[in-house]
Order: structure tokens, then sequence, then C-alpha cells
């Protein structure tokens, strides 16, 4: 009995052999398994090679497969009792064949003792379905299964831009509740069809497809067998639109098709060109114009007067001619007037449909109203705006602007393209109020600030840039002046803490010298020393006069521009005669030489001023002349950079480099023991700036003589 038991079973072995099936055995109480050779031949080793570990197994299986093929063995063992997986082997040399596993169970007291198995090479079969699905994937347009009961179950060879919605969407979902009802009836008819009478059938029909009508042309087959267990179809379309857009028909087909799906949007009506005339219409035109069958008319004329608002009619009837004459297909807009003298805004599409001999002209328009008035409105916005609003194409035409962007910019400067702009065709990136200095036939440039912001129709590079413009030129100028301002106050500041800090100390000299011949009269008094007491009270005399003088002239400082008559033309050579005038004696004592070198110009100021600049600049001259035996000043002016600058030189001790500067501060005296306040060149300077000039000294140092310059610029409104 054995030997017949172990002879049929060598002849099963021998048989699968034969057919290509492999045996495996697995014992999991001692942990070994046990194959045929066709096994191991099958993982691309020889039987006595391999170890009998079932991890060897899994080291051979493809990385990608391993979770599954682990999965479908810990099911079985943990309640099926049987597995079935498909996976990918790696053979040592690395050649990849497809295994087809199949495994029982074998229980003691309940539990998993051993498992029975079979492996079956499918590759060929696996590499046949690759090159099947990949000559399916090839075919053009899109193919589905589509169940007995119309629900879209699987889909193959898909060419995304035709399908109604995405696939995952689709699947499961019966076309009645996908399609329109009238673009779903052929199709449940045909797959009806293809299933009662086992013949392909064939189908041409029209579809919306994310807003286009397309055309399609379908072969649609009953499967042989069952698809989750229902009977099912095939279904392969592709797009014909093109081959149909030869037939005029398409026009007016598509305007019925999209009318079903925007009732009250779009309509049509066609006219027979022939003797005996006619003209039809769509309930969705009727819609859209107000009309009815029985109030169309019978020609194109009477409709269009019916219809169409009187500035419009001409044109219209001048179109509808031409393309009834050429044939052509010719798109434009008018305006409607209805029964009930509401105006619609409508764009046509019409052309010439010849068929027969006979010619009929065939119409579609849609009603735009809506979107032309939420356009309008926003011309009108965009149209009021103050900002400057341009539209560039990248080749840098422009698309369109506002009245503020010719305004602002010109015709000219709204062609060409401002860098903003051209970097947001580059990086597609928005650009936030970008400074834009323009040119102008002013004095000032204009300054704008430009922002702009891509406009993209798809992904990708902008199709157009819209820029804004704002003309900020008074907001610089008065943040310029703000910070000009700022700065004059903080030198005011500085200027004011200098000036009290020496004030108080200029001021304390005289008092000091008051108060202590005051103590040194109490003394001579007392002693009854009368010539003591004439000189005692000839110093408090002088100290008192000193701080007069002081006082007087911080007081006329102070008066610098707050104080002022209007700017004024002012002679500078009468002005000087008149100082020198006055001067005379004082010169005459000294034996002061005084000379005017060059012409002096006439100068915009305030006269006052200008003869104190002058007056304090010779006087200063003449106080620092020292022993020179033949002093003379020279007075003039010379040209620089088309500026005139006015000069008082004097032969007289000079000043080292190092004071230049320091001598225009208040109270500035190089000689202690001068006459002077050391407030002349202060006030000099402040007269000077405040007239929107500059003054400074020229000299090469002690006993070469000095040179005061100064010039006048256009004069502040307080001097």
């Amino acid at each position: 009995m054995k030997d017949d038991l172990d002879l049929s079973v060598a002849e099963l072995r021998r048989a699968m052999d034969h057919v290509g099936i492999g045996i495996w055995h697995f014992d999991r109480r001692t942990r070994v398994l046990r194959w045929t050779e066709r096994v191991a031949n099958m993982f691309g080793f020889a039987l006595d090679a391999f170890d009998g570990r079932f991890e060897t197994v899994k080291k051979f299986c493809h990385p990608d497969d391993l979770p599954q093929f682990e999965r479908s063995i810990r099911e079985a063992l943990e309640g099926t009792g049987h597995y079935h997986v498909q996976y990918r082997a790696v053979h040592p040399d690395g050649t990849v064949v497809w295994h087809d596993g199949h495994g029982m169970m074998v229980y003691e007291h309940g539990e998993p003792v051993e498992v029975f198995g079979t492996v079956v090479d499918i590759t060929d079969l696996k590499r046949g379905e690759e090159r099947h699905r990949a000559i399916v994937e090839a075919l053009p347009g899109v193919g589905f299964i589509l169940d007995e009961e119309g629900r879209y179950v699987d889909f193959f060879a898909h060419d995304d831009r035709l399908m109604v919605d995405e696939r995952e969407m689709l699947r499961g979902q019966r076309v009645e509740e996908v399609l329109t009802p009238e673009a779903a009836r052929p199709v449940v008819d045909t797959i009806a069809a293809a299933l009662g009478s086992g013949q392909t059938q064939s189908l041409e029909y029209p579809l919306r497809v994310r807003g286009e009508t397309i055309w399609f042309e379908a072969r649609v087959a009953a499967l042989p067998s069952r698809y989750a267990q229902k009977r099912a179809v095939v279904w392969l379309a592709h797009d014909v639109t093109a081959r149909r857009e030869t037939a005029v028909q398409r026009a007016f087909d598509q305007a019925r098709l999209a009318e079903t799906e925007l009732v009250g949007r779009v309509g049509s009506f066609w006219v027979e060109l022939g003797p005996e005339g006619g003209l039809g219409a769509t309930e969705g035109f009727h819609q859209i114009a107000g009309t009815t069958d029985q109030t169309l008319g019978r020609t194109l004329e009477a409709l269009v007067t019916r219809i169409v608002v009187p500035g419009d009619q001409a044109r219209v009837s001048e179109v509808l001619a031409d393309v009834s004459k050429r044939g052509e297909m010719q798109a434009f807009d008018c305006q409607l007037r209805r029964p009930d003298d509401e105006q619609r805004q409508v764009v046509f599409r019409v052309r010439r449909l010849d068929t027969d001999g006979s010619a009929r002209l065939v119409a579609a328009l849609q009603d735009v109203t809506d979107r032309w008035e939420a356009e309008e409105r926003y011309r009108t916005v965009v149209s009021s705006l103050a900002e400057g609003v341009v539209m560039y194409a990248p080749d840098g035409r422009v698309l369109a602007r506002n009245a503020s962007a010719e305004r602002l910019l010109g015709d000219e400067g709204t062609t060409r393209m401002p860098d903003a702009v051209h970097a947001t065709f580059v990086d597609g990136e928005p650009r936030q109020e970008v400074s834009l200095e323009l040119p102008s036939p002013e004095a000032r440039s204009r300054w704008l600030s430009v922002s702009t912001q891509p406009l993209r129709l798809q992904p990708g590079a902008p199709a157009a840039v819209v820029a804004t413009f704002e003309d900020v030129t008074d907001r610089r100028l008065a943040a310029e002046e703000r910070e000009r301002f700022i700065r004059a106050l903080e030198q005011k500041n500085a200027e004011l803490e200098r000036f009290t800090y020496t004030v108080s100390h200029d001021l304390k000299s005289p008092l000091v010298t008051i108060r202590g011949f005051l103590g040194m009269l109490r003394d001579d008094i007392a002693a009854g020393n009368q010539v003591a007491i004439e000189e005692d009270l000839a110093q408090i005399d002088t100290a008192s006069a000193r701080m007069s003088r002081l006082l007087a002239e911080l007081l006329e400082l102070s008066r610098v521009g707050r104080i002022a008559g209007p700017p004024a033309s002012v002679d500078s050579a009468e002005v000087v005669a008149e100082v020198i005038d006055a001067m005379r004696p004082r010169l005459a004592e000294h034996g002061i030489d005084v000379e005017i070198v060059s012409p002096l110009p006439t100068v915009r100021g305030e006269r006052l001023r200008l003869v104190e600049v002058w007056q304090n600049l010779i006087d200063n001259a003449a106080q620092h002349m020292g022993n020179e035996v033949a002093p003379r000043i020279e007075i003039g002016a010379r040209t620089e950079a088309s500026t005139p600058v006015f000069f008082v030189r004097d032969n007289g001790r000079g000043i080292a480099s190092r004071y230049h500067e320091r001598i225009f501060a208040l109270f500035e005296r190089l000689e202690s023991s001068g006459a002077g306040t050391g407030v002349g060149l202060a006030l000099v300077r402040r007269i000077v700036e405040v007239h929107g000039g500059r003054v400074w000294v020229e000299s090469e140092g002690e006993g070469h003589g000095s040179t005061f310059c100064f010039t006048l610029g256009e004069p502040s409104e307080t001097t």
C-alpha cells in the first residue's frame, strides 16, 4: 500500500513538473522548507544549494512584493487556512521572474503544523499583460468599462483632457448621474445594444468637457465574461471634433447642446435664404430675446428690427448680409431690446450652411449681460481711479490703460515698460511701491510709485502684468522737507546750546570787571584817592559799555531769520558805496585805502541785511590790519560755476588755516585785546545762510592777508 502511495506521489510530481508546477512543503515544527527541483529552478539555483530555511526564500523575493508575500502567509496562518499571492522573485544573477503561489494549511488539534503549496512561473503571462496594457494605454482618446447598469467600473487608455471628471470621482457612478439626460440617453442605449446583440456598436456623440463641446466617436463591445459579477462593455472613444469642424452644422449642433445645459444664456436661430424664406429659433433664443414662435416673424430684416436696439441695427444687418453672401463665420456683439424694454448684451456667432442645394443662415448667441455689466462696473471704477493703471503684454505692448495713466505718464510714457514690470514678467513675482523718477518740463522731476501684479491665464509665465502708478511727488517732497526741517532743527538746537554757553561766558566777563572795580572803588573812596576813583569809574564805564554793545549785537543776531522785509533787487555796488561812505572817517583815521576792483552784480535779498554783511566784513578787515604801513582793502566779485562770489580782501595779519572755520563762531576773537565783540562774523554767516548762500575765508596764514568770500542764493521767506 505504501509503495503504491509513493508511486502515486512520484507520478504526481513528474506530471506537475511536466506542466511547470513546482511543489513545496513547510513543517512549522522543524522550521524546514522542502521543495521540488522545479521550485529551486524557479528561484534560480540548484536543488542541493538550498539550505531549507524560509528566510532564504524571503531574501529572493522582490523588495516591493515582500510585504504582500508575508501578509498573505500570515493571514493564512491566522485563520484563512490557505493563501494565494503573485510576486516577483529575483535570481542570484539579477533576473526577475513572476511567480503565482498557492498554499494550504494542515492542522493538528486546531493548530497549523504544516503547509503544502505550489508555485507556477507566470513571467510570460505577466509580460503579455504588460504588453497588452501598454498597447491599450497607447490607444488615443479615453477608454473605460461600464457595467450593465451603466456604472463606471474601470478606466484605461485615458486622455485626461477628454475626461468629463477625475477618474476616482467617476468610479462607481452611473452615467445618468454624471451626464445630462440628453447626453446620457445614447450612452445607455448603446450599452444595452452591445450586451443584447453581442455585436460591436458604433456611436458619435457630443459632450461638454471643461466648458468646451467635444465630439467623440466610440466603439463599444461586450466583454466575453462577467466583470465584478456583472455583464459589462468596453467603451473606447476618441476625439473627432477636428474632423467635424469642416461641417458648418457643428456650430448649430454645439449651440443646441449648450442650450440644454445653459437655458436662458445661450440660444440660436436660423434663416432659410431661399426664395420661400423661413425663420426658426430655439427656446433658449426666445428666453434671451423675449420672443415666441408666433412673434418671431418670417424675415431676417423684421427680426433685426424687432430685437436689436436702433443704434446697432445697421451694423448687425451689414454683418448678416456679408455672412449670407460670403459664407465666412463672423462674431460680433450688440444689444437686444426685449418687449419689456429690458436690454441684454449678447455675442453673436453667425455662419452660412449650404446643404443639398439650399442655404441657411445659422446664428448662435450668448447672453453676456452679467459679464458685460461687471466689466462696465470695473471699467468705471478703473477709469475713475486717481492712480494710473496699465496692462502690459510680454512684448511690451500696452493692452489697456486708464485716463489717469495717460495723465501721469503721457502717451510715450505708457509705451515704455518700467523695469519693475519687466522683472515681474521674468520671475512672476509682484512688486510693491517701486520708485520711478520721470523727467518733467518743469524744474523738478516727478516721482511715481509703481506696483505690479502678474496676470496668469494658465500655469507658467504671466500672460500680462498690471502696473499701478501713483504720483508720490508731493509726498516725497514733503518727506524731504521734513528731513531738512529735522536736520535744521537739530542744527538749531546745537547752535542754541553753544549760544547759551558762549553768551553766559562772554557776558560774565564785563560783569566780573564791573564787580572787581566796584570793590576797588569802595577802597579808593574810603582812602580819599581821587585819581584812583576816576580810574575805577572809567573802567566800570568801559565794561558796562562793552556789555551794552554785546547785548545790542546779540539782539541783532537773534532778529536775523525772524524780522525782515520782502526780498527785492539790491544793487551791490550802491550798497558797498554807502557802507564805505559811512565808514570813511574811521578808514581815513587809519590810512586804509579801499578800492572796488571788479563790477558788483545786482542780487535779490533784503537790503538792510546785506548792508550789515558788507559793513561787518569791511570793519573786520580794518580792525585786523596790524602794523601794515600801506593798509589796503579790495572789494569785488568773481564767477564760479555761473555763481557770483563776492569778496573783501585785505593785506593785514592773515589767518592760520586752523582758525578758518572757528572765526565764524559766536564770540570768537583771535585777539583778546581787539575792539570787536566776536559777534560780527557770526552775524555775517547767519545773514548769508538765510539768503541761501555760504561764507568762508581764504588765507595762506599769518602775514599774508585774508580774503572773505560769500555767495547769495534765493533768500528764504524770512531773513
